[in-house]
């Protein structure tokens, strides 16, 4: 469902941003512009402004060349409303990409359409129920489901919503209180001439009376984590389509352009970690861990989420990948917080580590003797180059101090790490694996050890 609000737009372009031996950008800084701005609330959908401009201004042509060259044309905009109050705000806006409809005419104007990330809506009045909340994508449906149940609901009669509790549905996380619940959006569709309801998750920001405009970064980050969260424990990915942020003198929305991720074959996905509700999930997290390393989180569990979408060789792969990153980053977490967990990936050695090497070059020209003549003298000059591998350990020991550290028992997911290793060797270098090998089985239980593993790492504490 989309909203089309009207707005005039003015040009406040710079010296030096663009221009031609024709033509320079702030020659359409003296004019105004009809404009349109496009968003929904509800739906995942494209936030973009739309554009109006006589033929002769062949914004078909400057703007798309803007666009190539860098130019953030959305920062130099200002917007204006016949209501004062409402001021929209694109210097947090980053262009999608442009489009030109030579088809469509309004008023006798051809028209530019930008498609954009997200921009903001200031508004100095006050709404009567002032919640702060977020809308969360269509897919995310599944999160109301789980925690209400709803009784009953007539269209045509809004007071007619009757829903309980199935599950807690408000916790403190981070900085605020938060609460999850159901937006209805009723609407009415002439042709079949019925009334239909559009339902959606929100998350709820409760304590609002103390929201400034210092609190929308921090809010949004909040946003961002919870949805991060929502998507590892759905095994799908979700977003925010719309936010409403409420201040003592106004509100802030905030339009998004959101695409819907395809539906995951829930045969994949691990149901037992739905055996913990999910609010109860939410409240043994670490939200500031989560913010401090979000960008190595949110490549994990994007990972994670992608195997979903895989079969086979592929998904043990991505799988397996996804328990490397994990250990992975409990290395980097141990250096950077002075922990004591080390993977140690090479044996302790009684000399240092000059002596070491020279000791094992030595060992390795003793081996020379018994390779064939014709090939020794390579085997000899190649020795420095066997001394690192002598030194490591096998993967499958460093593997196994890593779970020592993080309590968790491979042997109770039936993995065999040494089998695991091989199978990823041979489908690393392009060989076939052994078809008694029963792949499937093994994907479900790297899965469920991978969610384990998530779990720990999103509620640890620095």
């Amino acid at each position: 469902m989309y909203y089309k609000d009207h707005y005039k737009l003015k040009f406040e372009f710079p010296e030096g941003v663009y221009s031609t031996d024709t033509f320079d950008i702030r020659e359409l800084n003296d004019r105004l512009f009809d404009c349109n701005i496009f968003h929904s609330t509800l739906d995942s959908k494209e936030a973009k402004i739309q554009i109006l401009y006589e033929r002769t201004d062949h914004f078909y042509s400057l703007f798309p060349a803007l666009f190539e060259n860098g130019v953030e044309i959305l920062k130099y905009l200002k917007v204006s409303h016949d209501d004062a109050q409402l001021k929209p705000d694109f210097s947090q806006c980053n262009i999608l990409r442009i489009e030109d409809d030579h088809g469509y005419w309004e008023n006798g104007k051809q028209n530019i359409t930008i498609v954009f990330d997200k921009c903001y809506l200031h508004s100095t009045s006050s709404k009567i129920n002032k919640r702060s909340f977020f809308i969360l994508s269509e897919n995310s449906n599944w999160i109301h489901d789980e925690i209400f149940k709803i009784n009953f609901f007539e269209p045509e009669d809004p007071d007619s919503l009757s829903y309980e509790d199935k599950f807690k549905n408000k916790f403190l996380f981070g900085d605020f209180e938060v609460e999850i619940g159901i937006n209805f959006k009723r609407y009415y569709d002439e042709e079949p001439n019925i009334w239909s309801i559009k339902r959606s998750t929100s998350i709820f920001f409760r304590d609002y009376n103390n929201f400034t405009s210092e609190h929308i970064s921090s809010l949004e980050e909040h946003v961002k984590i919870l949805t991060l969260l929502f998507s590892f424990y759905q095994g799908q990915e979700v977003e925010f389509t719309y936010g409403d942020v409420s201040f003592e003198s106004g509100h802030l929305s905030i339009y998004r352009t959101t695409y819907l991720k395809p539906e995951v074959d829930k045969s994949k996905t691990v149901y037992y970690i739905k055996e913990t509700p999910l609010v109860d999930y939410l409240e043994r997290t670490n939200y500031a861990f989560i913010s401090e390393n979000y960008a190595e989180i949110q490549n994990i569990v994007s990972q994670f989420i992608y195997s979903n979408s895989l079969i086979g060789h592929s998904r043990f792969m991505i799988l397996y990948n996804c328990i490397e990153l994990i250990r992975n980053f409990y290395i980097s977490f141990a250096q950077k917080y002075n922990s004591d967990f080390v993977v140690s990936d090479e044996y302790e050695f009684i000399h240092g580590n000059d002596k070491t090497n020279k000791l094992i070059k030595e060992k390795i020209k003793e081996i020379a003797e018994i390779v064939k003549q014709e090939q020794k003298c390579l085997f000899i000059s190649e020795a420095k180059n066997k001394v690192t591998f002598i030194r490591k350990k096998r993967i499958t020991d460093q593997f196994l101090e890593f779970f020592k550290y993080v309590k968790v028992d491979p042997n109770s997911y039936d993995l065999d790490f040494e089998l695991l290793i091989g199978i990823r060797n041979k489908l690393y270098h392009g060989n076939a694996i052994n078809s008694s090998i029963d792949i499937s089985t093994i994907n479900l239980n790297l899965y469920k050890l991978a969610v384990d593993l998530i779990i720990k790492l999103t509620s640890l504490t620095s």
